[in-house]
């Protein structure tokens, strides 16, 4: 979306130029001596329109290459930020009070006699330890990446493993 908005202000900032240009020629089309690869910061010599790709400034998919040349990086969307370990470190302290309710909940249903529940308590431990580590080594791996924070806040305000699974998924996102 980004391109086509970009080469579509590129070509209507090319026709306001030649169509207003003053100097008497009358505007150039595609068909004709094409200046669009100049146009854009190209300098590779014209090729009559053609941008099917080849030795004319254009990238592997054929189209010009304007992104580079036509300025700043567009404005981050509204919303998105990039985590810390801190954060991760905070997000990981919910998901490891989430998982430990839905193990207990689990050993509880059971009705397991005192000493087959002490035994299952310690592998409820293992098991919450354990899914909190791994899970704290994913979001370490996304440090500093740029991620959508209302999911962030959601899962933060999450009751339920599922609930916080589904925001960091997107599930609720606007909602």
């Amino acid at each position: 979306m980004i391109r086509l908005c970009c080469c579509s202000l590129v070509a209507l900032a090319v026709s306001l130029s030649l169509s207003c240009g003053g100097s008497g020629e009358p505007p150039k089309t595609p068909e004709d001596d094409s200046s669009f690869g100049e146009d854009l910061g190209s300098d590779s010599s014209p090729t009559g329109g053609d941008s099917s790709g080849g030795d004319d400034g254009s990238d592997s998919n054929g189209s010009p290459a304007t992104i580079k040349t036509t300025g700043a990086a567009p404005p981050p969307v509204p919303g998105d930020f990039e985590p810390s370990y801190s954060d991760c470190a905070n997000l990981a302290a919910v998901y490891e009070r989430l998982l430990r309710a839905e193990e207990m909940d689990k050993l509880e249903k059971k009705k397991l006699p005192p000493k087959v529940h002490a035994t299952a308590l310690e592998e409820v431990r293992k098991i919450v330890a354990d899914g909190t580590s791994q899970w704290r080594g994913q979001c370490d791996g996304i440090v500093d990446t740029v991620q959508i924070k209302p999911r962030w806040e959601c899962a933060q305000q999450a009751d339920s493993l599922k609930r916080f699974n589904g925001c960091m998924d997107g599930e609720f996102d606007g909602q």
